[in-house]
């Protein structure tokens, strides 16, 4: 969201400048700072669960158990699919590669309906 910037004239030069809502900015930095706060959650308590479990001396002692491990929960994960099933490794491809196309392409389409000058002249 980008402040709202209201042009006014200084009497004395007659030169335009530029006013920013100070409400405006507030609201960008609370709104940032509550996308922080939000992120924190889930680090703090997998950070919390990571030292619980006491992993640390089993993965020190053997460190080929922890890219081990977390193959075998990767490989729970998938319900009914099989590790080498061809279909699903194709399927996931397309979806990835759509998702990024779209992600790509839109944001690029919006941006060429823009007239340039008048963009520059904006900011």
């Amino acid at each position: 969201m980008q402040p709202d910037w209201n042009a006014t004239t200084v009497p004395q030069s007659g030169a335009p400048t530029i006013a920013v809502d100070v409400s405006a900015q507030q609201r960008v930095l609370r709104n940032t700072y509550w996308m922080l706060a939000l992120t924190m959650i889930p680090t703090v308590i997998g950070a919390l669960m990571g030292a619980s479990f006491a992993f640390g001396p089993l993965f020190k002692a053997y460190p080929i158990m922890a890219p081990i491990g977390m193959f075998l929960v990767m490989l729970g994960l998938l319900f009914g699919v099989s590790a080498f099933d061809p279909t699903t490794y194709v399927a996931a491809g397309v979806v990835v590669m759509t998702v990024g196309l779209l992600a790509a392409t839109l944001p690029a389409l919006r941006a060429s309906r823009i007239d340039p000058v008048r963009a520059l002249r904006q900011e």
